[in-house]
């Protein structure tokens, strides 16, 4: 896209559409699948589907993110109706999936670059130190590589983290054994290595939270998270003089983050005020931006940093009204109101819950099994 290479409209195939695939084929064959029928609500959905396909400047962009969305769709109304079975396997699950990624994103920083092989296969990007737009910060004068994972940037990583501990925490909080330390404190080193400001935010909070047992402080909690805490600031000490500035030992962070931000913030609320009913087409939003950015001092290829910003300049203020009736009488079950939180609060901040599978498919799980 205008001579830079890209991949944000590159269609892809991967393993878990198959294996969504089978479970619909095998749905359709038992016949245990639920049967549509012609309905007002269907007739509008799709007329507004059509509108948005045919508006869209690159259709078949359009086509390729509605027939994702269909498919999130229909996972959604699947598990839905397992929500008991599916919470027995995450609980076993996701601990996993928190040690795994945070052992990967600790061994690209050291490494200084991907491991390759296997990981390859599982999505770890192919990239080190030196690569052209790789995230990195700065400790102690030196860059190092921010924590991938298998994710395609770090702060995607940082916000599937969150909300994986943030869950899994809340299930298992009763059980205090060392499984339970091992797994929040690795996730939080994997959230600290990807350098993720917003989610280290939202992180402290969590573990704030998590210090309060119906409105009082559990002490012993809290102490747990305060010498972990204090070691940390130690062994940070410990490697500066005394006479030390933030800056000297951690760092790093683009300087124009904010303002690059704010720059696709004002092409977004443009490209809505101009295409104010239908929008632009779903997965169309990198294709309009370069003539919403002709204003600015320079280009940035990227979606913008707000969720609820780029559903309304893709789908329209027609979209947001069909989610909102979607989403009218639903109830969020009390134990996942801190991941629906989660969710919204980096929403406010980043793309990746709404353009980047791992998180798109984790918000979809939380989703079905969250909402009553």
């Amino acid at each position: 896209m205008l001579g830079i290479r890209v991949d944000y409209l590159s269609p892809t195939l991967y393993l878990l559409d198959l294996v969504v695939g089978g479970v619909f084929l095998t749905q359709l064959l038992s016949g245990s699948g639920e049967r549509k029928t012609i309905s007002f609500k269907n007739l509008l959905w799709f007329s507004f589907v059509l509108g948005n396909i045919l508006v869209s400047r690159y259709r078949m962009e359009a086509i390729y993110r509605w027939l994702r969305v269909a498919e999130w769709w229909g996972m959604w109304k699947y598990l839905r109706g397992k929500r008991v079975w599916v919470e027995g396997y995450l609980v076993r699950i996701i601990p996993f999936w928190i040690v795994g990624e945070s052992l990967l994103g600790l061994a690209q920083v050291v490494k200084g670059g991907s491991l390759g092989g296997v990981f390859y296969w599982l999505g770890e990007r192919n990239f080190w130190l030196m690569t052209t737009g790789i995230a990195q910060m700065t400790v102690l004068g030196s860059g190092i590589i921010r924590a991938y994972g298998t994710f395609s940037h770090p702060n995607s990583l940082a916000g599937f983290l969150l909300v994986c501990l943030w869950w899994w925490g809340c299930q298992k909080r009763r059980v205090k054994n060392i499984w339970w330390w091992v797994v929040m404190w690795l996730g939080m080193m994997g959230i600290g290595l990807t350098a993720s400001r917003a989610v280290w935010l939202l992180g402290g909070v969590m573990m704030a939270i998590w210090t309060i047992e119906k409105g009082r402080l559990e002490w012993r909690r809290a102490a747990g998270w305060g010498m972990v805490a204090t070691g940390a600031v130690l062994l940070f000490l410990a490697l500066i003089s005394k006479d030390y500035r933030v800056g000297d030992f951690i760092g790093g962070w683009d300087e124009s983050s904010l303002v690059k931000r704010a720059y696709l913030n004002m092409a977004a609320l443009r490209m809505i005020k101009d295409n104010w009913w239908m929008g632009v087409g779903l997965g169309n939003f990198l294709v309009r931006l370069p003539e919403y950015q002709r204003v600015n001092q320079f280009f940035w290829l990227q979606p913008v940093h707000n969720i609820f910003l780029l559903i309304m300049a893709e789908a329209g203020v027609l979209g947001a009204v069909l989610i909102a009736v979607l989403a009218r009488g639903r109830k969020i079950r009390r134990s996942y109101k801190g991941v629906m939180m989660a969710i919204l609060l980096t929403g406010l901040v980043d793309h990746y819950w709404v353009s980047l599978p791992q998180n798109w498919w984790l918000m979809g799980i939380m989703l079905a099994v969250g909402i009553k």
